[in-house]
C-alpha cells in the first residue's frame, strides 16, 4: 500500500511502512553485477514508483528520493540472500518479493551544482511568467538576464 502525500510537484506517491516489492525476471534481466545503482532491486523501486531518483541498494542500505525526500531502509537478510547475493555470485536468480521497512526519511540534500540549476529554473519561471502576465519590468528583465548568462 502507498499513502498520498503533498509534494511541490501536486501529489506524489510514497512508500507505506512495510511496502512490497515484486524482483521480477525483467529486473533481473537490466541488472548491471556488482552496481549499486543499477541491481535488480533498483530496477523493480523504478517500476514500482517511476518518480523514484537517486535510487541505491548495497548490503547496508536501500535508500531513493521521491521529492523533497529522501527514504532510507535497512537492506536486511531477506533483500541480501533473495536479490543482492545471488545477482553479485552467479547465483540462480529467481523472481521474489521483497519487503521494505523499518525505514525512515530525511531531506533531500542537493549539491551546489543542483542547487544553483535548480535556482535558475526558478528565476527562468519566474520571467516566463512576468512575459505571459504582460508584467514586464526592469526587476524580471535583470533576472531574465541573469538566467540567460548563468549567474
Amino acid at each position: 500500500m502507498s499513502k498520498k502525500t503533498p509534494d511541490f510537484d501536486g501529489v506524489t506517491t510514497l512508500p507505506a511502512p512495510n511496502d512490497r516489492i515484486p524482483v521480477g525476471a525483467e529486473d533481473y534481466a537490466r541488472a548491471v553485477k556488482g552496481d549499486q545503482y543499477k541491481c535488480a532491486l533498483a530496477w523493480a523501486i523504478r517500476r514500482k514508483y517511476p518518480q523514484a531518483m537517486r535510487i541505491r541498494v548495497n548490503r547496508g542500505e536501500v535508500s531513493f528520493s521521491i521529492g523533497e525526500q529522501r527514504m532510507h531502509y535497512p537492506s536486511d537478510e531477506e533483500i541480501i540472500e533473495q536479490v543482492i547475493r545471488p545477482l553479485d555470485t552467479g547465483g540462480e536468480l529467481k523472481p521474489t518479493t521483497v519487503r521494505l521497512h523499518d525505514g525512515y526519511v530525511t531531506p533531500v540534500q542537493y549539491s551546489d551544482e543542483e542547487q544553483l540549476a535548480r535556482k535558475r529554473l526558478v528565476m527562468a519561471e519566474r520571467a516566463s511568467k512576468a512575459r505571459r502576465n504582460g508584467v514586464i519590468n526592469e526587476s524580471s528583465k535583470a533576472g531574465y538576464r541573469r538566467f540567460k548568462e548563468g549567474d
